[in-house]
């Protein structure tokens, strides 16, 4: 039961993962953050679905979930604090309160299945993405013109 757990803690931090290393990959300034992930499978990194048996056994011991959040942690210190990574960030179109969002941070984000731009959960429940409605309204406006 505790594996079970563990797995589904280790898949939500993978998908945290892939989406900081996305952001990292942009940044001229994270090449000692990026080296962090290298001792993780690239499996974890590439396939979303795959596990070998050497995870599952980390995963059973602790140890896989216990190395993703320290590299996750490690990457979010970094994004934090660089002035590059903090200028690719979101900020809530809904409440426009000057916090700098990211798609990792699942915990607060929930990012637009469209055009990709994130708001704080709590904003955006029931509610229509202000870009994508401006996407559509310029659509239209150079249809009729």
């Amino acid at each position: 039961m505790r594996s079970c757990l563990s797995l589904c803690v280790l898949q939500e931090l993978r998908g945290q993962l892939i989406s900081i290393r996305k952001l990292l990959k942009a940044c001229r300034l994270s090449k000692r953050v990026l080296a962090e992930f290298e001792p993780l499978p690239v499996h974890l990194m590439e396939e979303p679905l795959l596990f070998s048996m050497e995870d599952l056994q980390k995963v059973k011991k602790g140890q896989l979930v216990a190395q993703a959040r320290a590299v996750l942690n490690y990457a979010m210190k970094h994004v934090e604090s660089c002035e590059l990574c903090m200028g690719r960030g979101f900020i809530c179109e809904f409440c426009r309160i000057k916090d700098v969002i990211f798609p990792f941070q699942r915990d607060i984000c929930k990012q637009c299945a469209v055009c990709r731009a994130c708001f704080h959960i709590e904003c955006f429940l029931g509610k229509r993405c202000p870009k994508c409605t401006r996407i559509q309204s310029r659509t239209k406006g150079q249809m009729n013109s």
